[in-house]
């Protein structure tokens, strides 16, 4: 159950910083708090329990999913074409 947790939100952490204006890491950080505390509260709503393991497990799987996507962009950005 704590790595479905954090494997449903590492998509959502990998595209943040690719598709959204998100690139500063204290931005990405905050989403990362924000979005598993709204879909927390969201679950009292329907008849669903509020878990602090489960914010924890998502806030950890969007933050993976961001660190991959910063590699990416990384390497991306250090990968300079030679010239001849």
């Amino acid at each position: 159950m704590l790595i479905g947790n954090i494997a449903m939100f590492v998509p959502f952490g990998f595209f943040l910083p690719l598709i959204t204006e998100l690139k500063s890491r204290k931005r990405i950080v905050l989403a990362a708090i924000i979005v598993p505390i709204c879909f927390e509260v969201a679950q009292l709503f329907f008849g669903r329990s509020f878990d602090v393991d489960d914010l924890i497990c998502n806030f950890i799987g969007i933050i993976i999913g961001a660190m991959v996507a910063y590699l990416i962009l990384k390497t991306k950005s250090t990968d300079v074409p030679k010239g001849r």
